[in-house]
C-alpha cells in the first residue's frame, strides 16, 4: 500500500456514476502538476463504477479508491469520509461527472503557494450539458472582500472547482453538514471563522449539468437551507443590529450576484435601487470582512462601476439601430413603437489582460506589415508579443527580428499557417491562456479602437460555444488594381449571414487576427467577426498586381502555395467559382446586411 503524502488529495465521491467516470479519471490523471493522489469515495456502487476504478488504480497507484461499507449514506457523510483519509495539505474537490482541465491543479497549487493567507481557492467553471457541449461561462467573485460579500447572497464558490487547506479545517473542526447546499454552508462557517478566498478568473473545471445531478434532485430543499446560510452570514457580517429581510429579497440578492461576480443579467426597472442597497449593504459590513481597506476601496469601484449598467432600469436598442431605423419612424409613429431590449451586463476585462495575454503573429519573408501590426499592438498596451518565424531568408526580415524587443521563435522549417500549435515548447501557454493568433498582414483599420482584444474577450464570455472571435474584414475599399478583388468581395460578403448582434456575425476565421479560448486547437470556428469600428484590412487585398516591389517579388518567389490562401501567382484557391463580382458581389454583401436589420427592426416593432 502507498502511504506517501502527496501535496494535493482531490476528493471525488461517486455513487453509480459510470457514465463519465472514465473521463473524470483520465482529466485528473492527466493534470500538469503530479504531486497528487486521487481519492475517491465509493459510496456503494452498483453499476461498473467500481470495475472502472479498479482497472485505473492497477495502472496508475496515485488513484486510490475507499469503497464505504453498510448502505450508502450521500455525499456529505462520503465528503468527510474523503477528508479524514485525505494525505494531501490541500484538498481539490471535483465531481464524478466533472472534468478537470490540464491545469487546474497547477495554477491552483501556484496561487496557494503565493497566498499563504488564503484558505480556500475556487475559479471561474465551463457548463456543459450531458454530452459535454459547453453552455456557459459562470464567473464566481474575485478577491477575499468580493467573496465574503457574495456569501450573503449566495456561495461565493463553485464546489468542484474549490481548493482549500486541509489545516484551516482541523484547526476549528469543520466538516460537510448532511442538508442540501453543503457546500455553501462550509465556506461560510470558514468565512466566519476567518478563513479568506478567492476566485481564480478562468474557468478550470467543465461542470456538467444534466438532471440527476446532486444540486436538481434536492432542489426542493436547496432554496429553504440557503436562505438560512445567507441570513446566519447576514447576521455574521452586520453584528447582527440590522433589520434582516431586505437583503433576502430574491431580486436583491440576483442582482448583487450580477454585479458582484460580472455575469449577465437582464435588466428590470428598479434594479437601480438594488445596486443602492448593495452599495448600503458593502458600507454596513465593511468593518467585520476582515480585509485590508484597499480591498474594500478596490470592491467599492467595482460595485458603483459594474452597477451604472443596472442604474438605468432599461436601455433602449442600440443607438446605431436608430441611426439605420431614423427613416421610418415617420411610419413607426403611426404603427407602435420601437420596443426596448433588456439590458445584459457586459463582461469585464481588465487592464492587466491587455498587457499579458500572449499574442503570436506567424510570418515569413515580409516585414514591412510585421512592423505596422507590432506598432499597432504596442499601441494598444499589448506587451506580451511573440513572433513565430518560419525559416525566413528576406534579409530585411531578418535583420528586424534580429533587433525587436519582442521574444522570437525561429523554427529551422516553414510550418505554415498552423505553426503555433506545432512547436511544442508554446503548448503549456495555450492550453491554459487565451491567446491572440494571426498572420501578420491583418492590420486593424485606422480608427479600430485600441482595446479590440478585450472586446473579443466580452464577445466570447457572452457567447460561451464561441472559440475564437476577431476582425472581420474590410473589403468596401478594394482597389480596381488587385486583380483578385471580385473573388475576394464575393467570398468575403457570403461569411456574414448570421448577425447575432449589431455588427457581429458568426462566421468562419482562419488565421485572420483573433483571440482564442485556452486549449482550442487550430479550427474555423465557432468563431464571431466583427464589423463596424472592429475592423481590419488583409494588406494583400490592396497589392497593385501590375506593380510589384522588392518584398512582395522576394515573397512570391519564396512562398508556398501549399499554405496560401490566395495563390501568389494570381489565382484563387480553394474558393467556389465566383457566382458575381464587382458591383454584383457589393450589393449581396448589402444585401447581407440589409436583411439582418430587417430582422432586428422586426423583431423591436409593436403592433
Amino acid at each position: 500500500m502507498d502511504y506517501r503524502q502527496p501535496l494535493v488529495s482531490v476528493l471525488v465521491p461517486v455513487h453509480n456514476g459510470e457514465q463519465y467516470l472514465d473521463r473524470m479519471i483520465s482529466s485528473v490523471l492527466g493534470q500538469t502538476f503530479a504531486d497528487f493522489e486521487l481519492l475517491v469515495i465509493d459510496d456503494l456502487s452498483t453499476d461498473n463504477s467500481p470495475a472502472i476504478l479498479e482497472r485505473y488504480a492497477k495502472v496508475d497507484p496515485r488513484l486510490r479508491v475507499i469503497r464505504r461499507d453498510g448502505s450508502a449514506a450521500g455525499l456529505s457523510h462520503a465528503l468527510n469520509l474523503g477528508l479524514d483519509e485525505a494525505r494531501g495539505a490541500l484538498i481539490a474537490r471535483l465531481d464524478a461527472d466533472d472534468i478537470a482541465l490540464p491545469h487546474r491543479l497547477a495554477r491552483q497549487v501556484g496561487w496557494l503557494s503565493d497566498h499563504p493567507d488564503c484558505a480556500i481557492l475556487g475559479s471561474f467553471i465551463e457548463m456543459i450539458d450531458p454530452e459535454g457541449n459547453p453552455t456557459g461561462l459562470h464567473r464566481e467573485p474575485r478577491g477575499a472582500a468580493a467573496v465574503a460579500l457574495h456569501s450573503i447572497v449566495g456561495t461565493p464558490f463553485a464546489h468542484p472547482a474549490v481548493m482549500m487547506r486541509r489545516d484551516f479545517l482541523n484547526a476549528h473542526q469543520l466538516r460537510y453538514h448532511d442538508i442540501p447546499a453543503q457546500d455553501y454552508d462550509l465556506w461560510g462557517r470558514m468565512l466566519v471563522r476567518g478563513a479568506k478566498g478567492d476566485n481564480l478568473p478562468e474557468a478550470l473545471v467543465r461542470y456538467r449539468v444534466h438532471p440527476i445531478s446532486d444540486s436538481h434532485v434536492r432542489a426542493a430543499g436547496h432554496e429553504r437551507i440557503a436562505r438560512s446560510i445567507a441570513l446566519r452570514q447576514l447576521a455574521h457580517y452586520t453584528g447582527g443590529t440590522q433589520k434582516l429581510g431586505p437583503w433576502l429579497e430574491p431580486r436583491f440578492q440576483q442582482v448583487a450576484h450580477a454585479v458582484i461576480t460580472g455575469n449577465t443579467l437582464p435588466v428590470r426597472p428598479g434594479d437601480g435601487y438594488q445596486v443602492q442597497k448593495l452599495e448600503d449593504l458593502l458600507a454596513m459590513v465593511e468593518p467585520r470582512l476582515g480585509v485590508s481597506a484597499e480591498e474594500v476601496a478596490d470592491l467599492r469601484r467595482h460595485v458603483a462601476e459594474y452597477g451604472k449598467v443596472f442604474q438605468s432600469g432599461r436601455r433602449t436598442i442600440d443607438r446605431a439601430l436608430h441611426r439605420a431605423a431614423s427613416s421610418l419612424r415617420p411610419i413607426l409613429r403611426g404603427r407602435g413603437r420601437i420596443a426596448a431590449e433588456p439590458a445584459m451586463v457586459p463582461a469585464i476585462v481588465s487592464p492587466e489582460f491587455t498587457k499579458s495575454v500572449p499574442i503570436f503573429i506567424n510570418t515569413r519573408d515580409r516585414v514591412a506589415c510585421l512592423r505596422s501590426l507590432v506598432a499597432w499592438l504596442e499601441r494598444a498596451g499589448h506587451e506580451n508579443i511573440t513572433i513565430i518565424d518560419n525559416a525566413s531568408t528576406y534579409p530585411p526580415l531578418v535583420a528586424y527580428l534580429d533587433t525587436t524587443r519582442h521574444r522570437v521563435i525561429r523554427s529551422p522549417d516553414n510550418l505554415g499557417h498552423t505553426s503555433l500549435w506545432k512547436l511544442s515548447d508554446l503548448h503549456p501557454v495555450i492550453m491554459s491562456e487565451w491567446f491572440v493568433y494571426t498572420d501578420p498582414d491583418v492590420i486593424p483599420s485606422e480608427d479600430t479602437p485600441l482595446d479590440a482584444v478585450s472586446r473579443f474577450r466580452q464577445l466570447m464570455e457572452a457567447y460561451p460555444h464561441i472559440l475564437k472571435a476577431g476582425f472581420g474584414l474590410r473589403i468596401d475599399d478594394l482597389p480596381d488594381h488587385y486583380h483578385l478583388k471580385e473573388r475576394v468581395v464575393s467570398w468575403e460578403s457570403g461569411l456574414y449571414g448570421r448577425e447575432v448582434e449589431p455588427d457581429v456575425f458568426e462566421a468562419d476565421i482562419d488565421t485572420t487576427f483573433a483571440l482564442y479560448r485556452p486549449g482550442v486547437p487550430y479550427c474555423y470556428g465557432p468563431a464571431l467577426r466583427t464589423m463596424g469600428r472592429y475592423q481590419a484590412r488583409h494588406l494583400p487585398w490592396y497589392t497593385n498586381s501590375a506593380i510589384v516591389d522588392e518584398e512582395e517579388a522576394y515573397y512570391r518567389a519564396h512562398a508556398l502555395s501549399a499554405v496560401t490562401t490566395w495563390n501568389v501567382e494570381g489565382d484563387a484557391k480553394a474558393l467556389p467559382p465566383p457566382g458575381a463580382g464587382g458591383v454584383a458581389a457589393r450589393e449581396t454583401f448589402a444585401g447581407h446586411v440589409g436583411q439582418a436589420l430587417k430582422r432586428r427592426l422586426k423583431r423591436l416593432i409593436t403592433k
